[in-house]
């Protein structure tokens, strides 16, 4: 018996996003489109899962073709980019949301447009040879209007390096008044959510580096010097 052997035709393959994550720079809001990775992971057994994550035009990272409505755990490295990593990022994308923003923290070392209100510093622990290392730092300035800063309004992190060195390039909102001389009252927080911790209020001038002139020891309470380059 001869003859050829036909096979049913197989339409393109069609894949489905699951997730996009979209690494975002805090202060200037701006995509960084290049130099983060992430990788779906398993938080049990603290190791990568297989799936490959791809990068759209726009530069975001895309999950593909998982269900939704269930909790994924990615391990985002923006070391390549300049920023703090890498760190876990737990996300529950829907049909109504597939996409989240992740905001990028600064290192001491980080590269911060000339202009940019920033917060340079080292914070140091009272015990000898203590390392200062991983510390989050937080600043949350104060609403244009002079209000408290509610839930929701952004925060701007640091991460410290091995020396305990950290910047911190904030966005402020203008005054209502429009006077970008007036200081905007901030809060500082040192190692946030966990203990010891330590919250300083601080004046920040638009567009001025601000710098501690001596080291922010995390347990205890001294209050150095506080510049702004003027």
């Amino acid at each position: 018996m001869t003859g050829a052997i036909e096979f049913p035709a197989l339409g393109p393959r069609v894949d489905e996003v699951t997730a996009v994550l979209v690494p975002a720079d805090r202060a200037s809001r701006r995509a960084v489109t290049s130099g983060v990775t992430a990788v779906l992971w398993d938080p049990t057994t603290d190791r990568a899962l297989p799936d490959r994550m791809i990068r759209n035009q726009s530069g975001g990272l895309v999950l593909l073709n998982r269900p939704l409505g269930q909790d994924y755990t990615f391990r985002i490295d923006p070391t390549a980019a300049g920023y703090a990593g890498p760190f876990p990022v737990t996300f529950r994308p829907v049909e109504a949301s597939r996409r989240r923003i992740v905001w990028l923290a600064s290192r001491s070392d980080s590269s911060i447009d000339p202009g940019t209100t920033t917060v340079r510093g080292v914070v140091t622990r009272s015990a000898a040879g203590a390392s200062a290392s991983g510390i989050e730092v937080v600043a949350v300035p104060r609403r244009g209007d002079g209000a408290a800063p509610a839930a929701g309004d952004p925060e701007f992190v640091g991460i410290t390096d091995a020396r305990g060195g950290f910047a911190v390039a904030l966005r402020l909102e203008p005054a209502d008044d429009g006077d970008l001389a007036d200081p905007v009252e901030t809060t500082i927080t040192l190692n946030r959510g966990a203990n010891p911790r330590r919250d300083l209020v601080v004046q920040l001038r638009y567009g001025r580096e601000h710098v501690f002139a001596d080291p922010l020891v995390l347990d205890g309470a001294n209050e150095p010097p506080f510049t702004d380059g003027s």
